[in-house]
């Protein structure tokens, strides 16, 4: 089972809208008010700096890393019932690994940080691949790195926004949508999911009632 990370086992939505509005602050832009990154959320980077900053996008990036490395580890917060969640699905014997279009070195310090590394078998971050996210190729290289070769419709894709269930259907993985209590909403999505958890809890006890445990 691998997993999306921002969003899905991280609550990095009020992080990253912080981390751009300290951007923007610093270009006298308009500030995001509360919830206003939605829109963003979850998206290539090649697509967010552009339609944020226009032409300051460059200048905007290097701002927003350099605030991310100052303070992404002691911000960020995990989902309620992810450490649960994953300590679950590895006490089940399922090999468990992350696939993000956030940069692998914050992606695998946050891992480092929350003490999770244990629990997985492969991290693949944005650039690691040919394309990042909705393409296949970033999941498939995390199979891959996890010396998994069974058929891909055998392994799950979890996320929370579309450009995570485009990038199962494109692999031809089933897809997980958790769906947080409805933060995000149903309507988002391109088709049916094959699963739908409101939470980390609900997909513990979705995997242990499907696995017979």
């Amino acid at each position: 089972m691998f997993f999306d990370w921002d969003g899905t086992l991280v609550d990095s939505f009020s992080f990253l809208e912080q981390a751009h509005n300290d951007v923007l602050g610093k270009f006298g832009m308009p500030l995001f008010e509360k919830g206003g990154f939605k829109q963003y959320f979850g998206k290539p980077r090649e697509e967010i700096y552009p339609a944020i900053y226009a032409d300051r996008a460059e200048e905007a990036r290097g701002l927003f890393e350099d605030f991310v490395i100052n303070n992404h580890k002691t911000l960020l917060e995990p989902m309620d019932g992810a450490y649960e969640l994953l300590q679950t699905i590895h006490d089940l014997g399922i090999k468990i690994g992350v696939v993000s279009n956030k940069k692998s070195e914050f992606v695998n310090a946050e891992i480092n940080h929350l003490g999770w590394r244990s629990f997985l078998v492969s991290v693949v971050g944005a650039r690691e691949a040919e394309q990042d996210k909705p393409s296949p190729t970033p999941l498939i290289l995390a199979l891959k790195r996890a010396e998994i070769d069974g058929p891909i419709e055998d392994i799950w894709y979890v996320g929370d926004t579309i450009i995570d269930q485009k990038c199962a259907e494109n692999a031809g993985s089933p897809f997980v949508y958790i769906n947080h209590e409805g933060e995000v909403g149903n309507d988002i999505l391109k088709t049916e999911p094959d699963v739908v958890a409101d939470n980390c809890f609900a997909l513990s006890d979705f995997m242990l009632q499907y696995s017979g445990n």
